[in-house]
């Protein structure tokens, strides 16, 4: 989700995340809306945008206080 929400400029076209379980051979996938839902709790479901923007807003705070560059949209 962290990878799918970073990709502000939309670079890898992050559309879905899957787990492979490779011990019992299941590949378990969710498309980046359905996975946000699952994620969020009952006060956020409505609002993925805006927990989304939350999330990489203190992402930015953290980059930068790194020294990185956050990528502008």
């Amino acid at each position: 989700m962290a990878c799918a929400w970073l990709d502000n400029l939309d670079l890898h076209r992050i559309r879905a995340v899957s787990l492979y379980l490779a011990r019992h051979g299941v590949l378990v996938s969710w498309s980046v809306p359905e996975l946000a839902v699952a994620l969020l709790d009952e006060d956020h479901h409505g609002r993925i945008a805006e927990a989304r923007d939350e999330f990489r807003d203190i992402a930015r705070e953290v980059i930068r206080s790194e020294g990185g560059k956050f990528p502008i949209a």
